[in-house]
């Protein structure tokens, strides 16, 4: 009985000190390129900052995003916990820089997640297994071809802006513009791959909207 105390004893102490590592030393070492990277504000050492970006008003959190971005010209990273930090870009140029470097393409470790759903496919893949496939597909969204698509690009994106329109013209109330733009991208993808009108944006009643 006494060794069984113990054993569990020991377990639990090497939890705790288990927890403590993750919690404390763990990011700071781990993410220490990241150090240099804004925060938002102290770090709670449980909720980190993501409870910093709150919705007391109803409104949505980009408002204050856009806030925040304006003291962080370039970059701000915010905590989830204390133990995953999310790099958030505010501007174009900075965006360019880490897009157009060809060595960092690993996925972060939220991937892993989806991974056992969707395989290693090239949302989930990064270094050599991700340059692999991405090569592939290149072909299929070369310039040439995709030009062949921009007056249909064109035609739905009108109907979609003039939607719009009349929305702001007769209703002074915030719109959600998902179903809109979910209505746009139905219309371009069933058009582009097959070769069919289904006016999505125009027929809510479509068995394809459905």
């Amino acid at each position: 009985m006494i060794n069984i105390f113990l054993i569990f004893f020991i377990l639990l102490v090497l939890f705790f000190f288990l927890f403590i590592f993750k919690l404390c030393v763990y990011p700071h070492y781990y993410y220490r390129g990241l150090k240099d990277v804004p925060d938002i504000g102290k770090r709670h050492f449980l909720k980190g900052t993501i409870n910093l970006i709150d919705d007391p008003t109803g409104v949505g959190y980009i408002p204050q995003i856009l806030k925040i971005a304006e003291k962080s010209p370039h970059m701000f990273k915010v905590w989830i916990s204390n133990f995953y930090p999310v790099t958030i870009l505010t501007s174009a140029e900075t965006a360019k820089v880490l897009l157009q470097d060809g060595e960092n393409i690993n996925k972060s470790n939220a991937y892993k997640f989806i991974s056992p759903w969707l395989g290693i496919s090239l949302l989930t893949s990064g270094g050599s297994t991700w340059k692999e496939k991405r090569k592939m597909i290149t072909p299929s969204f070369h310039f040439n071809i995709l030009k062949e698509y921009i007056t249909l690009y064109v035609e739905y994106t009108n109907i979609f802006l003039n939607k719009l329109t009349k929305i702001a013209e007769s209703d002074d109330q915030t719109v959600e513009l998902y179903q809109h733009i979910t209505l746009l991208t139905l219309d371009i993808i069933c058009s582009t791959a097959f070769g069919i009108d289904i006016e999505a944006q125009q027929k809510k009643e479509s068995e394809y909207v459905k």
